[in-house]
């Protein structure tokens, strides 16, 4: 392919084979693209050195770079991350007829999950993207780091081609305030987008919760097209904000909650193991619905899904309004691992105060005795979290844990130190593995046991160190061991 057909008015006329962002995949005869936001800026003449050494046939970096080349042409653009979206847009061209992102600080996993669960029972092939990867493919891609939910932009507009020669019509997928505040979900012709709920998360990165807000807001004034489907919850502090900039951008609005109008939550009756709702779903009532899901926050991202997945027009109203009762839970998100001590033990990926609130207050409606919850605090990350959650835990719950989640760099110790400064009560266990049996031996009949923070994660981060680790299969093990016993 001729670089004019993907990049305009530039003085270069050369043939390309391929587009690499990353200087250790590029193969002979590659456009690549130097990103400042993504590499290390004082390596990134370095990296760009190595891509023409295998083969780069033509460099794109910005304008600050200032590297030339007698050998490979070097285009200098503002912004290398746009560029890279806009240039990945054309190269591969073949995207999904409906595709649907969610942003929110929590919530998201499940919500694409879920709108991928409805669209399948309503005979239409979906699937999603996220922190999970990209289910229901032969062939799983995941991010090139565990630090980003969303993948880099290459692999996520190679994938969309990808799955669109499979037949996906449908896709759900999440969008971080990272993406989106990197460029990384630019040039996809979204169909809809579905806000969940704002907490405090991610201010190491964003500095202000204003400033983590506007960047999630980007969703919906630039990325969505005008006059495309903007599905928001309408229960949080953020919903006028939300609705003024949808309406300002010509959007087809659905709300939803017990404010919502045209997806309104009128009443929930919990059980020991999910909840009845009533709903009112543009002007009709339905009732009785039941949802197989515990926790009310998990009622709020069934409706963000049942929204987006509604706003395709080929999915009938009725049918994905039965698919409620055949949702199944996520991985990690409010995972069910089974009874101990005849009490119930959950696996969750709460990690902020607000999901952590959240889940213990949701618990609380189905537990019959005694409510537990282990957790820790990631290191190098917003420190400004550990006293509110270690609060939070002593307030909400009866019995608390707090132990090791990913360190990183950061002495554990200091970490566990700043999160009891506010659970004076609670447990301190250093070992995650050990924290988890002692929770689980002290339970008793009809406790819930709430193993919070890491989820889905198959690993520890301890130093430079991913040691594989679980929570779901830690408890799960100690299950197994006792009735073998």
């Amino acid at each position: 392919m001729l670089i004019n057909d993907l990049i305009s008015n530039i003085k270069f006329k050369f043939e390309i084979s391929g587009i690499a962002s990353d200087s250790r995949e590029v193969q002979p005869g590659d456009l690549f693209i130097s990103i400042p936001s993504v590499i290390d800026n004082k390596k990134q003449k370095e990296y760009i050195q190595q891509a023409i050494i295998k083969g780069a046939a033509g460099i794109v970096t910005d304008k600050n770079c200032h590297f030339y080349s007698t050998t490979v042409p070097v285009i200098e653009v503002e912004n290398p991350a746009f560029e890279c979206a806009v240039i990945a847009s054309k190269y591969f061209t073949r995207k999904p007829k409906y595709i649907m992102a969610v942003t929110g600080t929590n919530g998201k996993t499940s919500t694409v999950r879920f709108c991928e669960q409805i669209i399948d029972y309503c005979g239409e092939k979906a699937l999603s993207i996220g922190t999970l990867g990209v289910s229901k493919l032969n062939k799983v891609y995941r991010a090139k780091t565990h630090q980003f939910t969303n993948m880099d932009v290459l692999s996520l507009h190679k994938i969309l081609n990808n799955i669109s020669d499979e037949g996906y019509n449908h896709v759900a997928m999440e969008a971080t305030s990272h993406g989106l505040d990197q460029n990384r979900l630019e040039a996809i012709d979204l169909h809809a987008a579905a806000f969940t709920i704002l907490g405090h998360d991610h201010l190491d990165y964003h500095q202000t919760l204003d400033r983590y807000l506007q960047a999630k807001i980007r969703l919906f004034s630039e990325l969505l097209p005008a006059g495309k489907t903007a599905v928001i919850n309408a229960d949080i502090p953020e919903t006028e904000v939300l609705l003024n900039v949808c309406r300002a951008r010509g959007h087809k609005i659905v709300t939803y909650g017990y404010k919502g109008q045209e997806i309104k939550l009128l009443k929930s009756k919990t059980t020991e193991t999910g909840q009845y709702i009533d709903l009112e779903i543009f002007g009709k009532i339905y009732s009785d619905i039941y949802l197989p899901l515990i926790g009310e926050f998990q009622t709020y991202n069934a409706l963000a899904a049942l929204g987006m997945a509604t706003s395709c027009p080929d999915i009938n109203l009725e049918k994905a309004i039965n698919a409620l009762s055949s949702l199944s839970s996520v991985p990690g998100r409010m995972q069910y691992v089974g009874t101990y001590n005849s009490a119930h033990v959950y696996v969750d990926y709460a990690h902020s105060p607000d999901s952590l609130e959240k889940l213990l207050s949701s618990s609380r409606a189905h537990c019959e005795a005694k409510l537990h919850i282990l957790f820790g605090c990631g290191g190098e990350r917003d420190q400004s979290k550990r006293q509110p959650m270690g609060e939070i835990a002593a307030n909400l719950a009866d019995h608390v844990y707090i132990t090791d989640d990913n360190p990183r760099f950061e002495d554990p110790a200091k970490i566990r130190k700043e999160i009891m400064q506010t659970a004076s009560n609670a447990i301190e266990i250093v070992d995650r593995a050990s924290a988890i049996r002692q929770a689980m031996e002290n339970l008793k009949a009809n406790d819930i046991l709430l193993i919070a923070g890491k989820g889905h994660e198959e690993y520890q981060i301890i130093g430079n160190n991913l040691l594989p680790f679980n929570d779901y299969e830690t408890a799960h093990n100690i299950i197994n061991q006792r009735k073998s016993a």
